[in-house]
């Protein structure tokens, strides 16, 4: 006899697969999703934050469907910054230079669900508990973070 465990993992390993199709399908590949392209400080100085998922949704359709891209889909480059660990389930990240950034509370619900060697670059933010914004290249989604350690030199 299955258990619900069994009918959850069966349940979450479908929505799974197909919201996969569905972000690789060819009518999403060309779509606006504010989540991905706004930091959640952009979101907040523009009143997005507020939104309902249900009114950030609509204002996702009207965007993508009176408005066209700037520009086409360029490749990517490779990044001279790559994750090299994701601690505490998000709550700090490893960088291949060595340094570690604390990424702030309201972040690591996204970052946790970042991997190992994915691309990223850190630049200047406007929060000043964590004043940097760690960019992850292949979702283009940004997290508010702040220096932890510095790499250790060798003797």
């Amino acid at each position: 006899m299955r258990t619900f465990r069994t009918y959850l993992i069966a349940g979450i390993s479908v929505v799974a697969m197909s919201y996969a199709f569905y972000l690789s399908s060819e009518t999403t590949a060309r779509r606006i999703f504010l989540d991905d392209v706004m930091s959640r400080t952009m979101q907040k100085n523009t009143g997005v934050y507020n939104l309902n998922h249900n009114q950030k949704l609509l204002l996702e359709d009207w965007i993508n469907n009176t408005f066209v891209l700037k520009n086409a889909p360029q490749p990517m480059k490779p990044a001279s910054l790559t994750i090299t660990e994701n601690m505490s389930e998000g709550q700090a990240i490893k960088v291949s230079n060595g340094l570690i950034y604390e990424v702030s509370p309201e972040d690591v619900s996204v970052a946790m669900t970042w991997l190992f060697a994915f691309p990223i670059s850190i630049q200047e933010g406007d929060d000043p508990n964590y004043p940097l914004q760690m960019t992850n290249m292949n979702t283009n989604v940004t997290i508010n973070v702040r220096l932890k350690t510095r790499p250790m030199k060798d003797a």
